[in-house]
C-alpha cells in the first residue's frame, strides 16, 4: 500500500507540472514571449488573444470640495485618469479621492460616460447629471452635476457638483498610469 501511495504521489505531481506548464506557455503567448501565433506585424489576430487596452493617462494635481460652510477642503496629489469606451463616452477615475477632512478613508470614485468633444487642443468634457461609482455600488446621494472641464497634452481641469458639494480639479500630466 505504502508503495501505491508513492506512486499516486508521483503521478500527481507530474500531471501538476504539466499543467502548470501548460499554463505558463498560455500566458507566455499572451503576453508576446513566443511569437508562434503572431503575424509578422506583432499583431496578435491568428488567435483569441484580446489586444492590450491603451494605457490610462495619469494626471496629479489639486482637488478643491466646497464645504458650504465657508471653508475648503484641498487634497493635495489627486490622482485622476481617463479612458474613452467603446460607446464615445469618456470614463474619469479618481484614485484616492477624499472630499472632507472629517472623511474617514480615501476611495477611488468613477464618473462613468462623460460626454466630450474632441478639439485641437484635446477634449472639452460636458456632463450634465452623473451617478457615480464607488466601492462597488452607486452614489446617488453624490451625483456629479453641471461638469465642464478640458483635457490638453498637459493639464486636465474639471468643475462639478458632487451632491450638494461644488468641487473643482487642476491636474498636470504624469507619465501613463500603469508605468
Amino acid at each position: 500500500m505504502r508503495l501505491f501511495n508513492y506512486f499516486f504521489c508521483a503521478v500527481c505531481a507530474l500531471s501538476l507540472l504539466a499543467s502548470c506548464e501548460e499554463v505558463i506557455d498560455k500566458v507566455d503567448n499572451i503576453i508576446g514571449g513566443n511569437t508562434d501565433n503572431n503575424d509578422n506585424n506583432g499583431d496578435n489576430n491568428d488567435n483569441n488573444t484580446p489586444e492590450e487596452p491603451d494605457a490610462d493617462i495619469l494626471f496629479v494635481g489639486v482637488m478643491e470640495v466646497d464645504q458650504n460652510d465657508g471653508t475648503i477642503f484641498t487634497k493635495e496629489a489627486q490622482e485622476v485618469t481617463y479612458k474613452i469606451d467603446d460607446e464615445g463616452v469618456m470614463n474619469i477615475e479618481m484614485r484616492g479621492a477624499k472630499f472632507a477632512a472629517a472623511m474617514p478613508l480615501t476611495l477611488d470614485m468613477t464618473i462613468p460616460g462623460v460626454g466630450y468633444t474632441e478639439t485641437a487642443d484635446g477634449y472639452v468634457l460636458e456632463a450634465e447629471s452623473i451617478v457615480p461609482l464607488a466601492m462597488g455600488g452607486e452614489f446617488a446621494q453624490f451625483t456629479i452635476t453641471n461638469l465642464t472641464g478640458t483635457i490638453t497634452d498637459t493639464e486636465l481641469t474639471m468643475e462639478f457638483m458632487c451632491g450638494a458639494f461644488p468641487v473643482t480639479y487642476t491636474g498636470t500630466k504624469q507619465l501613463s498610469a500603469n508605468e
